[in-house]
């Protein structure tokens, strides 16, 4: 009866235990899964708080990429209106138009802008003032092609005539030049010629360089003279022209018996 009691305590305690390791694997299987729902809602709450930060950076974004493509509207107009004052030759409305551009630019870009037209005004009120030097700087510009002021040949072909007419000898050979080959006026060699020759008795180096490839072509009007061609050359030379064949020309049309010159 003792052996059976005892057996009986043991299988008692055996089930007492089994329920406790039953429960304790409940309570351990309970805050397990209690710790996973709390790592899920935490999950959830950090997601929820980098979808609000990336949705907060992207309108930050957005309100940037706004601002910056008002800014760059607003300097687009700026260098429009810009570049028609000065297209029109309106020297108030061009400084006020610079002055707002330096201002305003905030880019390398702009700045060297800025320069120039600064310096564009200030070579159209000399030239509105006479000065010869800024008609022909005035009239490079609006003949050029890589100049941000806006291509006027007519234009430029007037400021050259205006300093031809002032006694620009390098406007002289400009406006000869344009006149020969009908670059922004109509063309009228007859009076190429006659600037040709005013710019070249001004000591224009250039213009004696053109008479010489006329004089040695026989083109012009002008009798072929390999001789006269050469002085042309020379003193073309000796005047400073800067067309780079000029010493091609010269040994082309040198006098046999000239060993230098």
């Amino acid at each position: 009866r003792v052996a059976a009691k005892r057996l009986k305590e043991k299988e008692a305690e055996e089930r007492v235990a089994a329920q406790a390791e039953e429960k304790a694997k409940r309570d351990a299987e309970r805050k397990l899964n209690q710790t996973r729902a709390e790592e899920r809602a935490a999950a959830e709450r950090r997601k929820e708080r980098e979808a609000e930060r990336d949705k907060a950076l992207a309108e930050d974004r957005r309100r940037e990429q706004e601002r910056r493509d008002a800014a760059v509207q607003e300097m687009s107009v700026l260098l429009d209106e810009l570049r028609t004052a000065a297209t029109r030759e309106n020297l108030e409305l061009a400084k006020e138009k610079c002055a707002e551009l330096r201002r305003k630019g905030s880019t390398a870009y702009h700045r060297s802008v800025a320069t120039l037209f600064d310096k564009f005004c200030d070579h159209l009120e000399r030239a509105k003032n006479g000065n010869t030097e800024s008609m022909v700087w005035l009239a490079r510009q609006y003949a050029g092609q890589k100049s941000e002021i806006k291509r006027d040949l007519p234009r430029a072909v007037a400021w050259y005539e205006k300093a031809a007419l002032a006694g620009n000898a390098e406007a002289m050979f400009e406006f000869a030049f344009c006149a020969e080959v009908g670059k922004g006026c109509p063309q009228d060699k007859q009076k190429a010629m006659a600037w040709y020759e005013k710019a070249a008795d001004a000591g224009n180096g250039n213009a004696l360089y053109r008479l010489g490839y006329f004089r040695s072509k026989g083109l012009m009007g002008l009798r072929q003279s390999r001789e006269k061609a050469f002085k042309l050359f020379l003193e073309a030379k000796t005047n400073g022209c800067t067309i780079s064949n000029i010493d091609a020309w010269l040994e082309a049309t040198r006098p046999v018996e000239d060993e230098g010159f």
